[in-house]
C-alpha cells in the first residue's frame, strides 16, 4: 500500500508518476486515494479491467469518485466475460458520457492493436 515512484521517471510536467493500490470494493483504498495531492484525476487509463459482473458497479463508482467534470477515463478492453462487458456498456452511461474510439486509435501510428480492443473514453 502507499505510493512509490515509477522508476524515477519524470513526466513532461516535471512530476514523478506514482502508483497506489486500489481495490474497487474497499472504501479505505478510495479514501487513501482521495487524500492524495493529485486527486481528483484529469485522466484515468484502464486496460483489461472488465472481467467479472460483480466488479462492474464498483469500478464505475470508483472511476466516478476519482474524476471531476472535465476528466477523461480511457477504458481499453477485450471482451473477456460477455456478461460483464455488456453490463459495463449498459451501466457506464449512468455515470459518464461514452463513445467508442477504437477505429480512430487503430488508425494512429503505434496504436494498431486498438483494432483488437474496444477503447471507450468516458466523460462526466
Amino acid at each position: 500500500k502507499g505510493s512509490k515512484d515509477a522508476k524515477g521517471s519524470k513526466g513532461s510536467t516535471g512530476t514523478v508518476p506514482t502508483v497506489q493500490r486500489l481495490d474497487w470494493t474497499r472504501e479505505d483504498d478510495l479514501e487513501a486515494l482521495q487524500a492524495g495531492a493529485s486527486f481528483p484525476f484529469d485522466v484515468v487509463v484502464g486496460t483489461d479491467v472488465v472481467f467479472n459482473t460483480a466488479m462492474v458497479e464498483p469500478l464505475l463508482r470508483v472511476l466516478y469518485a476519482a474524476t471531476h467534470k472535465t476528466s477523461t477515463v480511457w477504458l481499453c478492453m477485450q471482451e473477456r466475460d460477455p456478461d460483464a462487458h455488456r453490463l459495463l456498456l449498459e451501466r457506464a452511461p449512468l455515470f459518464f458520457k461514452t463513445r467508442d474510439r477504437s477505429e480512430a486509435l487503430a488508425a494512429t501510428a503505434g496504436c494498431e492493436a486498438a483494432s483488437e480492443m474496444e477503447c471507450d473514453p468516458l466523460h462526466r
